[in-house]
């Protein structure tokens, strides 16, 4: 595996080692919403919120798109299933 590709890997699951960025993965599943939403579905607040956003959208989980002064929140499937085939590229090595 080049290490480019460990590199990426292990940033994705630094992201997701985190219970409270699990639960808005878990969120995001059902659709996209904005950093207030997410707050009152994990009752927590939006600075701590924020640290974790960041923490998966700089590891590609997460994409964004900007409607007004709103920021929404999606899944990056692409993201998502390049970890799932080197995840199944290291199990068959």
């Amino acid at each position: 595996m080049p290490s480019s590709n460990l590199s990426g890997m292990l940033t994705c699951f630094r992201a997701l080692s985190d219970p409270i960025r699990l639960n808005v993965i878990n969120l995001l599943q059902e659709k996209e919403m904005c950093v207030g939403d997410i707050c009152l579905a994990l009752k927590i607040a939006q600075p701590k919120l924020s640290f974790h956003l960041r923490v998966l959208r700089e590891s590609g989980l997460l994409q964004t798109r900007q409607e007004g002064r709103w920021i929404y929140y999606r899944l990056n499937p692409l993201q998502f299933q390049a970890l799932i085939e080197s995840l199944a590229q290291s199990a068959s090595d």
